[in-house]
Order: C-alpha cells, then sequence, then structure tokens
C-alpha cells in the first residue's frame, strides 16, 4: 500500500484509536510522550482488567490464526527476504 505522508499518519491514528476504543491498549500522543506518561500508561494497562481480558482474547486469535507466521511471511515478503537454511554447513 502507497500512501503520502499525512494519509498514513491518519491512518495510523485511526487504528491507534481503534485500539483504545476496543480497550486493548492506550494511546499516548507524541506530544505527550514522556517517561512519566509512558508509566502511567503501562500502570492504567495492567491495572484494568477489561483490558488485560481482551489483549489476552487477541493473543489467543493470534496464535489460532498463527499470526506470528502470518507476519513473518509479510515482513520477509516486503523486504524481499528468505528464510534462512538451518543445518547447512
Amino acid at each position: 500500500m502507497f500512501c503520502d505522508i499525512h494519509a498514513c499518519k491518519r491512518l495510523a491514528g485511526t487504528r491507534l484509536r481503534s485500539v483504545a476504543d476496543k480497550k486493548v491498549g492506550v494511546v499516548i500522543s507524541p506530544d505527550q510522550a514522556s517517561s512519566g506518561n509512558f508509566v502511567a500508561a503501562i500502570n492504567r494497562v495492567l491495572g484494568d482488567s477489561t483490558v488485560r481480558n481482551n489483549v489476552q482474547r487477541v493473543q489467543e486469535a493470534i496464535r489460532s490464526a498463527d499470526g506470528l507466521s502470518i507476519a513473518a511471511g509479510i515482513l520477509e515478503t516486503a523486504f524481499e527476504l528468505e528464510e534462512s537454511q538451518q543445518g547447512v554447513a
């Protein structure tokens, strides 16, 4: 997918808002990025049982869909990487 920088930023913002709306994380805007705000966000997520339960459901969905392998395949294709040959001398 190709998009100009402004369109990419809008798309990323939409995805991030979705994370917050679906309660699978919190969003910190770049202008609010500080160590204190990161610690507060981490504590908020760890202390919120709804977020923890939702994240667990997402983890299970990724596992059942073999999401890690799918993501690795996308990256390999995007960067034209080949799977390393293990055991080759």
